[in-house]
């Protein structure tokens, strides 16, 4: 019991108040790595960093620079900071973390790090980064969260031998921006509201890419690639539900969440193996409220290219949905439906899409100016290496419907630049 208790005391640290004062800049580096230590730089033993941050030389408002280094397991709990204090990697990735925990905290940013699977990460963790419930106001940027440095050549086998997912967040005011989360199960769980998912890149994952169940959610220009289909789960770039009070699924509402300018790519690499079989967007547990899922390009080798079960008030504008071999499972549509229970969608728009189908229940559904691909070389510069762009003469330019409030495209080019909007996520370029 002794044992236990110091274990606590040196991981985990329990309700503490922010301290104020001027915020200054600190330096720390891990003891025990190669090199010389750094000229008054605080050192910290491996799972150590937690112990200065709650010494008095840490305020609200600080910054922490950390040393390359191994700084093993950090555990922030019941900490909120009355300002954003901030852990950075003076090196990119060279600061590494094996696993990171936030629970109850508040306002604390964890910046350029790397956050890596080994022998100091807990055996029962899950996740390599886990935001727990009642954190708020947390931001990882640009760090590196993987689980194995290199997957190429695995088997199935090996995948599913005690891989760890990346981002699991469960609190409010969450930001998960531009960060490489890769050779993982699942990418970015977020299931708090308020979330900003923004700018990442996912890639070699065994289960979903992103996953997204709060209400006011943001999930833009995040770049899904090369999953591994190795298990009965069945692979989304994005998958949402809703979770009723009594806990049941489908038993209650995902609201007021944009989906904008993403990529998701099931076979990115030509030589992707194992391959992927993954769907695109799947929202299949609804009710659906008030979604914007606007300007992105999916491709995927199944039908489910994105698709919407239960939806109301729902826009799906200017996307671009391909499947790359047109065998089944697939060729991939833009489909919408009613409710697991019957009950009819209502007030949903979907317009200025390519898809090579597109699926409606009766009522429920304004369709304008959509476009099903039926030659691609005749609509994109390059389809065969995900090229995208539209071509010149290409059927869906200025053939899209003006006024439905998206002002520019996946590349941040303004709409229209013809005499229309172009149909697609991607606006023509004339040279």
């Amino acid at each position: 019991m002794e044992l236990l208790l110091r274990v606590l005391i040196v991981f985990v640290f329990c309700t503490y108040s922010y301290k104020t004062g001027t915020a200054k800049d600190h330096y720390v580096y891990a003891v025990g790595n190669a090199g010389s230590a750094p000229e008054k730089a605080v050192p910290v033993q491996v799972n150590g960093l937690l112990e200065f941050l709650t010494s008095d030389k840490v305020v609200s408002g600080d910054t922490i620079y950390l040393y390359p280094g191994n700084y093993g397991n950090l555990v922030i709990r019941n900490f909120d900071q009355s300002k954003e204090t901030r852990l950075i990697s003076i090196e990119k990735h060279k600061a590494v973390f094996s696993k990171i925990t936030l629970w109850g905290s508040d306002n604390w940013t964890i910046e350029s790090v790397k956050v890596h699977k080994d022998h100091n990460t807990p055996s029962s963790a899950r996740n390599l980064v886990d935001i727990e419930a009642r954190a708020k106001h947390i931001v990882i940027r640009n760090s590196l969260i993987q689980s194995a440095a290199n997957t190429s050549g695995w088997t199935k086998s090996r995948w599913n031998s005690g891989l760890l997912s990346g981002v699991f967040s469960r609190g409010e005011h969450i930001k998960i921006l531009d960060n490489e989360v890769t050779n993982i199960n699942f990418g970015i769980s977020m299931l708090g509201d308020y979330s900003e998912v923004v700018g990442n890149t996912v890639s070699d994952f065994a289960g979903d890419g992103l996953r997204g169940l709060g209400d006011n959610a943001l999930f833009e220009k995040n770049s899904v690639l090369n999953c591994h289909s190795v298990n009965d789960n069945h692979d989304d770039g994005f998958q949402s539900w809703s979770v009723g009070d009594d806990g049941k699924l489908g038993a209650g509402v995902v609201q007021n969440v944009v989906f904008r300018k993403n990529l998701i790519i099931g076979n990115a690499r030509p030589d992707n193996s194992p391959a992927c079989e993954m769907q695109g967007v799947g929202m299949f547990g609804g009710h659906f409220r008030n979604w914007v899922i606007e300007n992105n390009i999916v491709i995927v080798d199944h039908w489910h290219g994105i698709t919407v079960l239960g939806a109301e008030n729902v826009k799906i504008l200017n996307n671009t949905v391909f499947d790359p071999t047109g065998k089944k499972p697939g060729p991939a549509w833009i489909r919408v439906t009613n409710y697991k229970n019957g009950k009819a969608s209502s007030g949903n728009l979907v317009a200025n899409n390519l898809a090579h189908s597109f699926s409606f229940p009766d009522g429920g559904v304004l369709q304008l100016q959509n476009q099903i691909i039926r030659n691609p070389y005749a609509l994109f510069v390059n389809p065969d290496e995900n090229d995208f762009r539209l071509k010149a003469g290409s059927r869906a330019i200025d053939a899209g419907m003006d006024g439905l409030g998206v002002a520019n495209d996946f590349y941040g080019k303004p709409r229209p630049t013809g005499s229309k909007t172009d149909v697609g996520a991607v606006e023509y370029q004339p040279n």
